[in-house]
């Protein structure tokens, strides 16, 4: 069942169990909720949850929260007339959840590496030594820094998987003729 959760406190560490992040918080009601998120939830943060209900070897009753829908800011404090004083500063927006799936499939991971490596290998291939004198010039460094970058963008979510769907393989020719 669906339930709208409103941070009152929170743990300062999470716990992972099963490679995801859960945070201890409480609601106003003084219930704790263990919390499936990446990033520490803020005071006043609301969210949309799956809520299910697990009883302990104890015999006690813990709550697990799954969030449906990104975390909501909490309501700006009203302001009041400051008659001419200078404006406080605005406080920090919290960072924005990670909503997708706490893991990336391997089969994916390995699409994406793949990708990235034949991209890199084409944009920063390595100089044939042109005699003995004139070793050759190694371009690994570049091109490790090229993966890594994408790979990262990748892992949070800035990237999609290649279409190959249309015959493309990496690295083939699209047709775009945009100059280097």
């Amino acid at each position: 069942m669906a339930q709208r959760i409103t941070v009152e406190a929170v743990t300062k560490k999470p716990r992972i169990f099963n490679n995801q992040l859960i945070w201890g918080v409480k609601t106003d009601d003084g219930t704790w909720y263990s919390l499936y998120v990446e990033d520490q939830p803020t005071k006043g943060a609301s969210y949309e949850c799956i809520v299910t209900e697990n009883k302990g070897k104890d015999g006690r009753t813990y709550f697990d929260a799954k969030p449906i829908r990104p975390a909501m800011a909490p309501e700006p404090a009203p302001q009041s007339q400051t008659n001419g004083a200078a404006a406080p500063a605005e406080a920090p927006k919290p960072a924005p959840v990670y909503t997708g799936p706490a893991k990336i499939a391997w089969l994916d991971w390995q699409t994406m590496t793949r990708a990235a490596h034949a991209m890199a290998m084409e944009l920063e291939p390595d100089q044939a030594a042109v005699s003995a004198s004139n070793p050759l010039f190694d371009r690994s460094t570049a091109r490790i820094a090229m993966v890594n970058t994408i790979m990262i963008a990748f892992s949070n979510g800035k990237l999609d998987l290649p279409d190959y769907s249309v015959g493309r393989e990496p690295g083939a020719d699209d047709g775009d003729d945009f100059p280097l």
